[in-house]
């Protein structure tokens, strides 16, 4: 085999080397995936089991009304929100 074959051959051992060790870093990467995949699993799970079933309870009517009633006055969501300790939002969503 002339100097050209050789070198052609030591370029393709040195490629499958490579490549034995690019699928063995893949392989341990997709390892490494699957058990942190399990893990946000299982934080998902302990995070649903502390959620409170069915979300937050409604307001109360006379509660709704009073918020009504100073928007109408002209109050600010952010204000108004913070005297009743509810969200901006839940204020935004009265008008």
């Amino acid at each position: 085999m002339g100097s050209a074959g050789a070198a052609w051959l030591a370029f393709a051992l040195n490629c499958a080397r490579a490549n034995v060790k690019l699928v063995a870093d893949l392989q341990a990467q997709s390892a490494a995936i699957r058990v942190l995949r399990g893990e946000v699993a299982l934080l998902r799970k302990r995070i649903a089991e502390r959620r409170p079933k069915g979300g937050r309870a409604p307001l109360a009517d006379s509660l709704v009304e009073r918020i009504e009633a100073e928007i109408k006055r002209g109050g600010s969501d952010r204000g108004i929100a913070a005297s009743y300790g509810v969200s901006h939002m839940t204020v935004d969503r009265r008008e």
